[in-house]
C-alpha cells in the first residue's frame, strides 16, 4: 500500500495555540518574546486545565480562547481584548469586514491583529495581520496566507462563499503600548 507519509500538524489540532502565539508574537514589538516559550506557557496552562488531550484532539472552542486569552500571564502580553461582536446577532460581512479594517488600521494605537475563528471549508483559528478592501492577510500555523473577501461570508457558505467567517468568535487585540 503506498501511503504519504503524515506531517506534522496532520493530527493535532492546536490551530488556536498557534494562533494566540502568533498573535503575541505580531503585537509586541520587542524581540525578546519567544515563541518556543510563549508555546510551552500555553501548552502547560491547556495540561492544568485539564484541556490538553482536548485541544490535540478536536481543538479549542470559543469558550476555551476566551479563558486563555484572559488568564494573566497572557493579558501581559496581549493587555487589550475586546470581543465586540459578541452577543449581538451575526453582522453582515460588510459590517465585520468594515470594523476589523478599522481596528487593524488605526494607526493612533498599538499594533492590532485579530484572531478569527472560519469555519465551511476549513474549521480553524487563525491571525488576520493586515485588511483591505478585497481581502485579509493571515498569519496562519497551517499555510493560509490570504482570504479574498469575494470567498467569505458571515452566515452560510456556498460554493463561491465557503469561508464562513465568526464575527461572535473574533478577538480583537493589541499589544502592550511601547
Amino acid at each position: 500500500m503506498n501511503r504519504k507519509p503524515l506531517q506534522q500538524g496532520n493530527l493535532d489540532a492546536l490551530c488556536g495555540i498557534y494562533s494566540i502565539v502568533n498573535a503575541i508574537l505580531m503585537v509586541n514589538k520587542q524581540n525578546t518574546i519567544n515563541a518556543k516559550s510563549q508555546f510551552e506557557q500555553l501548552i502547560n496552562l491547556l495540561h492544568e486545565r485539564k484541556l490538553l488531550i482536548q485541544a490535540m484532539t478536536e481543538g479549542l472552542f470559543y469558550k476555551n480562547m476566551k479563558e486563555i486569552l484572559e488568564d494573566r500571564n497572557v493579558k501581559n502580553l496581549l493587555p487589550k481584548t475586546s470581543i465586540p461582536f459578541n452577543g449581538v446577532e451575526t453582522p453582515r460581512l460588510q459590517e465585520f469586514w468594515a470594523t476589523t479594517s478599522e481596528f487593524i488600521n488605526d494607526t493612533d494605537n498599538s499594533r492590532g491583529v485579530v484572531i478569527i475563528g472560519i469555519a465551511g471549508f476549513h474549521d480553524h483559528w487563525t491571525v488576520v495581520s493586515e485588511i483591505n478592501a478585497n481581502s485579509m492577510t493571515l498569519q496562519d500555523s497551517s499555510g493560509l496566507k490570504r482570504l479574498s473577501r469575494k470567498s467569505c461570508t458571515t452566515h452560510h457558505g456556498t460554493s463561491s462563499r465557503r469561508h464562513i467567517l465568526k464575527p461572535a468568535q473574533s478577538f480583537f487585540l493589541r499589544g502592550p503600548t511601547q
